[in-house]
């Protein structure tokens, strides 16, 4: 009986974990916005995604053997940051990959969230932070477990070193100074691992974050609509390659350093 119930509680999970694959073979969303959650600002938090020690995503677009270089732009308007996470598959070609959403919602009070790029992953995968509030339902001489209900909900992230630094008035939004032929001295491509592989072994944090329904406010829309970057061809490239020739055309070497 508790072998059915336990199959029952994880059905749902179950059959989410099927529904995301593509993207979750590809990127962590959950480690993208754990890395956000640690880095002091949009600098920090673009040479975070591209070490490989992170090792938070196994995007090779350009199918060269070695994963894409992801860089940061931060389009802004009034209380609402966008962090587009992009890669450039050709020269002044742009990719989307996904976006992290940073809203100012009140005095003190920030939500983020991350959205994979539908068009590129075919799906709207998107998930941000969640707090747990155990609620007592009444009783005297404390909660009986019987009493305690456990409630999701939207975590605000005004303690994120980020945050503070997105909502200085000193800051200027960082538009990321790197490309295909003017990448960081810091930074070394790693080989794509096999999706599964990637997926079996990149564990993010899970606990810590949940999906939510797809939605964007009136102003997120429009700026995500203004400033979305996609190359054509992109997302059938991308299902082409997904699960293959993990080396990339080139061999198992692939062409060194772009």
């Amino acid at each position: 009986m508790k072998k059915v119930i336990h199959i029952i509680f994880m059905l749902p999970l179950m059959l989410h974990a099927q529904e995301d694959a593509t993207v979750r073979e590809q990127i962590s969303l959950e480690g993208l916005l754990e890395l956000c959650k640690k880095s002091n600002n949009p600098e920090d938090l673009e040479k975070a995604i591209n070490t490989n020690t992170s090792a938070i995503h196994n995007i090779d677009l350009n199918d060269d053997g070695q994963t894409d270089y992801l860089h940061v732009e931060d389009i802004t308007e009034e209380n609402l940051h966008m962090l587009f996470i992009r890669t450039e598959i050709k020269e002044n070609e742009d990719q989307d990959i996904a976006v992290i959403e940073i809203e100012k919602a009140g005095e003190q009070v920030v939500y983020v969230r991350a959205i994979a790029d539908s068009t590129l992953f075919g799906e709207d995968l998107s998930i941000e932070p969640k707090d747990e509030k155990e609620l007592n339902s009444g009783g005297k001489g404390g909660p009986y477990m019987s009493e305690c209900k456990v409630r999701l909900l939207r975590a605000n992230c005004w303690g994120w070193p980020i945050v503070k630094t997105l909502y200085m008035p000193s800051y200027r939004p960082w538009v990321s100074p790197y490309r295909i032929r003017r990448l960081p001295p810091w930074y070394s491509p790693w080989r794509p691992v096999p999706n599964k592989m990637f997926r079996s072994h990149v564990l993010p944090p899970m606990a810590f974050y949940k999906p939510f329904p797809y939605r964007r406010a009136a102003l997120a829309n429009k700026l995500y609509k203004m400033h979305r970057r996609q190359v054509k061809l992109a997302r059938m490239h991308h299902r082409m390659n997904k699960g293959n020739r993990p080396h990339g055309k080139h061999g198992r070497g692939g062409r060194g350093r772009r």
